[in-house]
């Protein structure tokens, strides 16, 4: 009918198909269809162009100050490395990465800095992404186009399904090395830096420690120390649960010994002395805790786990100072927090025609959640009773709302997505 419907029929193939097949009736309403998208398309292109234009105006009349295009470089944490394709290194979308099974279509980046947890990893952190891929942020819209969305603290492009973001020639990526003992940073002045990720031994502590400011110090201690006491929990109410279980006491004796809550032990300087094994053991065997080898295991990866991220993002802004760029602070919405840098970002917006704005505040973020909590909850339908029925009902819901509320506003590459999915 070229018109969006607030239900669904699976007519899509057949209609797609009887096309194909010379059906002239099948042809004329798949015409109408496709001008229905097209209009919104276009509608929501206008009113972009009118809102960046409006800005454009107001920066000029204020004298607002745009980032400088040539200053910024997109810095992009990962688990995976990138991989060789036509066009040179590729970075595929969590998409095609997950079989096409989780829809999400965007690929973000921090500029000028390596993404940073928020408040205390409560609300995610990239420390454990092995692979750090940087890259000169102009270059990156040449090779590509321009980003989705520009933020100082995530920056991100919406890819479509069987697309790769693809990297430019001067990319250089960080990753982890198999380095002597003393030596925990190696290849700056290339493309291929490496930094070292295990086996840490005194010596590493000593070169990190010393290439730390006491600020920095201070603060990779107290990571440390909280990442120790991260790994319990206890019947007390406690605002980091651990795996290893601990009488109440045992908690109390550790928070104390630790200096938990103030006055923190200095772990560091012990791990320039003896490796992180003893250290653990030593701290334990004072608060009258006794653990098997395999829970010792687990808080000593969490202890090194966050001295490994520290030599990973020194070795990142490393490499940022060597390619010509600045190292900034990250943030939960700018460098630092700042509305002076918010501000800056929004006029170089601008000039590129780019929405400057939180993922949160992006449609797709809406989009994404909704598909996602809709086939999350159509996998309960395996389940032989009435959780499986409220799972497929909650599934429906969401594609309807989906169909109805975002289609409109979403490119014609995140709707192949959703299509490939099943949700609409």
């Amino acid at each position: 009918e070229g018109s969006f419907k607030t239900g669904h029929q699976h007519e899509g193939e057949a209609l797609f198909l009887l096309s194909l097949m010379g059906d002239e009736e099948a042809q004329q309403l798949l015409a109408r269809k496709k001008e229905t998208l097209q209009k919104a398309d276009e509608k929501r292109e206008v009113k972009e162009k009118a809102e960046f234009a409006k800005l454009q105006e107001e920066n000029e009349k204020t004298g607002r100050e745009a980032l400088k295009l040539k200053e910024l470089v997109a810095v992009h944490a990962t688990r995976y490395l990138p991989q060789e394709g036509a066009d040179g290194l590729e970075i595929p979308t969590t998409f095609e990465g997950s079989g096409w099974k989780i829809p999400r279509d965007t690929i973000h980046f921090a500029l000028n800095h390596e993404v940073a947890p928020h408040l205390y990893d409560l609300y995610g952190t990239w420390e454990s992404a092995p692979y750090v891929v940087i890259s000169p942020l102009e270059e990156m819209i040449k090779v590509n186009r321009k980003p989705t969305v520009l933020s100082t603290v995530d920056t991100f492009w919406e890819i479509g399904p069987g697309k790769k973001l693809v990297l430019p020639e001067n990319t250089a990526i960080v990753q982890p090395g198999d380095l002597p003992e003393g030596e925990i940073i190696s290849g700056v002045d290339s493309h291929e830096v490496f930094y070292k990720a295990s086996e840490l031994r005194p010596r590493d502590i000593v070169t990190l420690s010393e290439g730390l400011n006491e600020q920095a110090r201070a603060g990779l201690n107290s990571s440390v120390v909280r990442a120790l006491v991260k790994s319990f929990s206890s019947r007390i109410e406690y605002p980091y649960g651990g795996e290893i279980e601990l009488q109440d006491w045992q908690m109390s004796n550790l928070l104390e010994i630790t200096g938990f809550h103030e006055n923190r032990v200095d772990i560091l300087a012990d791990l320039k002395d003896h490796l992180a094994g003893k250290v653990v053991s030593n701290i334990l065997n004072r608060a009258g805790i006794e653990i098997v080898d395999g829970q010792k295991d687990v808080v000593i990866r969490r202890i090194t786990g966050k001295i490994i991220a520290v030599i990973k993002r020194v070795a990142v802004e490393k490499k940022i100072r060597q390619m010509g760029y600045k190292v900034q602070p990250g943030g939960d919405w700018s460098w630092g927090d700042s509305h002076a840098v918010t501000s800056q970002t929004i006029a170089l917006g601008a000039k590129l025609g780019v929405p400057v704005k939180a993922h949160s505040d992006y449609v797709n973020s809406d989009v994404e959640d909704t598909a996602i909590k809709g086939l999350e909850a159509l996998l309960s339908e395996r389940i032989p009773n009435e959780v499986g029925v409220v799972g497929v009902e909650k599934f429906r819901k969401n594609k309807q709302l989906i169909g109805k509320e975002y289609v409109p506003e979403v490119t014609q590459d995140t709707r192949r997505m959703l299509y490939l999915t099943g949700v609409i």
